[in-house]
């Protein structure tokens, strides 16, 4: 099965409270000239003048991480840029037909900026669909739909297996304890958010969101850090496996309200197939070795990031989400 799904229409300002203002007064003066502000994603990177750091203030962002051609296609995690080398990624290839509909996708985008441009069509001989694995492209809110329904459909002894960067949307949040209370089995590895390009973070939102996690599942789900130092776990990935399916939802998309509700542009691909193929045992694999450190440390116990905010960490936390003046 080869289908999109795309949601551009309900793509919309991430920041209202202040894109308002930008849309009015500031979006009309471009972003041409000299540079004179450091970047901040990169030192080498071309510095920035002031409007542009205007317009980067909305937060709003192509996200996805797509890459196309005449023989397959990729979809990845993985930003292609030299910040970004050392972090920790995945990617799936994959060919056929499904190629067109990346191509729609992007087209769709396109339009919507720059009309009267179109990329080729993808030429492909039809074939009987008798492959082992079911593929599916999803694109922004789609993505989110997706995401609840496969979680909402797993039964006792079940597992979910999942690798994030950011995790912080309750429409996710909430499926995922309510999984775990009719006996799911969850284990996540998420990066402790304290680093970005080099810069030092305040661990939001995933520390609080885990703690809030455990509390919420009575301790039923289990969390493992993934061991960044200069690096991030840059991975979007949710593994499902029951004894008849297994299902891997990965991507650009991490769990948030501004990457799943519709307000950055998204890409992600579903893939299901038996448990015991080929490459549902290789993502089986990557998470077991993970998270049981086979070969190297590349988790570490919950308790080496737990860190109790303090009252007014948590009143930010709060006010951030509450008027969305965050990057997740």
């Amino acid at each position: 099965m080869e289908v999109v799904y795309t949601d551009l229409e309900r793509l919309r300002d991430s920041t209202p409270l202040y894109s308002g203002i930008w849309r009015m007064f500031f979006q009309w003066f471009g972003q041409k000239g000299e540079g004179w502000i450091r970047n901040p994603f990169a030192s080498t990177a071309p510095e920035m003048t002031t409007r542009s750091y205007l317009k980067l203030l909305n937060v709003k962002a192509n996200h996805r991480k797509v890459v196309a051609t005449d023989k397959t296609a990729l979809i990845t995690s993985g930003n292609p840029h030299d910040a970004s080398a050392y972090h920790g990624n995945v990617a799936f290839e994959f060919g056929g037909p499904i190629i067109q509909e990346v191509i729609n996708a992007e087209q769709a985008v396109i339009s919507m900026s720059e009309p009267g441009i179109d990329l080729p069509d993808y030429h492909f001989e039809h074939v009987k669909n008798s492959g082992q694995y079911q593929i599916q492209y999803y694109t922004e809110g789609k993505t989110h739909e997706q995401i609840i329904e496969a979680i909402n459909e797993t039964k006792k002894g079940d597992e979910i297996l999942l690798g994030m960067f950011y995790i912080a949307d309750r429409s996710v949040i909430n499926p995922l304890v309510k999984a775990a209370e009719r006996g799911v089995d969850v284990k996540m590895v998420l990066d402790p958010n304290k680093n970005a390009f080099g810069n030092k973070k305040a661990g939001l939102p995933n520390i609080p969101v885990a703690e809030e996690l455990l509390e919420d599942s009575k301790g039923k789900i289990e969390v493992r850090w993934y061991n960044t130092r200069m690096e991030q776990y840059h991975t979007k990935m949710m593994y499902i496996k029951d004894e008849e399916e297994a299902t891997i939802i990965a991507g650009s998309a991490n769990y948030t309200k501004r990457n799943l509700e519709a307000f950055n542009l998204e890409a992600d691909i579903q893939i299901k197939g038996r448990p015991d193929s080929e490459l549902m045992r290789k993502v089986d694999q990557y998470f077991r070795r993970i998270w049981n450190n086979e070969g190297g440390t590349y988790t570490v116990d919950y308790e080496k990031n737990k860190t109790k905010l303090t009252p007014l960490q948590r009143g930010v936390y709060t006010i951030q989400k509450f008027l969305r003046l965050t990057t997740y």
